[in-house]
């Protein structure tokens, strides 16, 4: 090989090497979909919350987007998008006290949920992750076609209409 060709396959090599660099930064932030949960916020392991379903009162809000909880959700939970919380939650006046446990896949949004909830006065939150609730075989609840869980929200006003309706998820008035 002439010493052009040597000299030409080392600058391809440079350049090839600087476009693989440069990229870096974009490619970590696109392989990671869903952000990390944050490690201030408390989690309840899907086995605890699969237990406290059933003997505890505790309202248990989807925060991930009205189609992801359309595809699947834990049954009885409220769909409540993350970028709604705040609002809706003001709307519901859900009281205080009561215990909440977010829920989004992986725990980035609902942990976040979990601080923002607990900015708002809520002092018994955590978060759990639905991958983890699907993985130990849970049971889950899919959206008929047609309907959406966070569109049936706007309708609810009032302490009492929403602990009749969240009576599903076992939450008992206060």
């Amino acid at each position: 090989m002439s010493q052009f060709g040597k000299s030409f396959l080392s600058c391809l090599a440079g350049i090839a090497t600087v476009l693989v660099l440069a990229m870096a930064p974009f490619r970590s932030a696109t392989a990671q979909q869903h952000p990390a949960p944050l490690a201030s916020a408390p989690e309840t392991s899907a086995d605890r919350l699969n237990a406290e379903l059933g003997k505890k009162r505790v309202l248990v809000i989807d925060v991930r987007s009205p189609g992801e909880f359309a595809e699947g959700h834990i049954p009885g939970a409220l769909n409540i998008p993350l970028e709604d919380l705040r609002k809706k939650v003001a709307e519901l006046k859900i009281p205080k006290d009561t215990p909440i446990i977010t829920v989004c896949d992986h725990g980035g949004r609902s942990s976040r949920a979990v601080l923002e909830l607990q900015k708002l006065g809520y002092r018994s939150t955590s978060f759990c992750k639905f991958d983890t609730w699907k993985k130990r075989g849970f049971k889950t609840q899919q959206e008929s076609r047609g309907s959406r869980g966070s569109s049936r929200l706007s309708s609810f006003s009032g302490r009492d209409y929403l602990l009749s309706y969240i009576g599903t998820a076992n939450l008992q008035a206060v």
